[in-house]
């Protein structure tokens, strides 16, 4: 958005100023406020767990309030243009008024931040499995839809949106195993009665990667304990049905109700989905692509063009 003029704007407990480029567009906002209570600094301490060197405890106290406030703005200039406010990348500053202060302050910046991997930093797909989906993409032709929603799923979980990864993956799951479906009982019943499908969920959860990355963030285990421990597969599967319907409808008398900007509250759903529905897709996608036909399809135009042959991979599950 383009501002014609800009000044700092004392409003309630905060400091709000717009920083904008050479040519006017805001590309910042800052939110000051005065913090006199010493025991929410950020707080260092040593850590005893191996390769960690501090633990850092930032209390954030008008976090939650500015970022309420913000999302409420960014509605409201919607109007003008305003497309976002990247609230979830926010830099934290911490400024001391006295040297006093200074001296007490352990950290004066953080930075919230999500950063997409390099394309140094990408591994190589092996040339036979690029090949191979070229010569299998006309006979694989009706499973399209279904990967599709799996992919659009995994650049939604990729940038964080999971309210809309969740809403992919979910998809993949009724296309694949609703039985053509469109009551929600209806779709809920078919899922519960897929062997198959109940055998994924099961494997899913007792997947590694998974109940590692669980472990690390403490929100994430607080939703695994909420709606996925000690329960069957044909409970979760009820689970994601109902959640999705949840996020199909909104209202707002209904308290706790969802934010369509509050994705973090649903990333391990959207977690467990993506990896149930890698599963899924890949046994759709592992009849075509390794099939013989393929392969020796590959080999035979690996070799009429000249070039050697490259081993053909066979049930590498690469998630990266």
């Amino acid at each position: 958005m383009k501002v014609s003029a800009v000044c700092p704007m004392a409003i309630r407990s905060t400091v709000y100023e717009l920083e904008r480029n050479s040519t006017g567009i805001v590309e910042y906002i800052s939110a000051t406020v005065v913090v006199n209570d010493e025991s929410q600094w950020p707080q260092l301490t040593n850590n005893p767990a191996p390769g960690v060197a501090l633990d850092i405890k930032m209390s954030s106290p008008a976090f939650l309030f500015i970022e309420m406030e913000l999302r409420v703005v960014e509605g409201l200039l919607a109007f003008w243009g305003v497309e976002s406010i990247d609230i979830n990348n926010a830099e934290e500053f911490w400024l001391p008024d006295s040297d006093v202060e200074k001296e007490r302050l352990k950290l004066f910046s953080m930075k919230r931040s999500f950063n997409p991997l390099t394309d140094a930093e990408l591994h190589p797909t092996s040339f036979d499995l690029v090949a191979r989906s070229f010569i299998a993409a006309l006979d694989s032709k009706d499973i399209e839809v279904p990967l599709s929603f799996f992919r659009k799923g995994r650049i939604d979980s990729r940038e964080r949106r999971h309210i809309d990864a969740i809403y992919d993956f979910y998809f993949v799951l009724e296309t694949v195993y609703g039985d053509g479906k469109t009551k929600n009982y209806q779709v809920k019943q078919a899922l519960q009665e897929s062997v198959e499908l109940c055998q994924l969920v099961q494997a899913t959860l007792a997947d590694e990667f998974l109940l590692a990355t669980m472990a690390r963030e403490p929100k994430l285990l607080k939703s695994f304990e909420k709606n996925y421990r000690n329960r069957s597969a044909q409970e979760i599967l009820g689970h994601f049905v109902e959640l999705r319907g949840f996020l199909h409808h909104h209202t707002r008398r209904r308290p706790g109700m969802w934010h369509p900007e509050d994705h973090s509250r649903f990333e391990f759903d959207a977690l467990v989905l993506e990896h149930l529905t890698f599963a899924v897709a890949f046994k759709l996608m592992e009849p075509y692509v390794f099939s013989d036909k393929t392969v020796e399809a590959y080999h035979a135009l690996v070799e009429s063009a000249g070039y050697k042959v490259e081993w053909p991979q066979r049930g590498v599950q690469d998630e990266t």
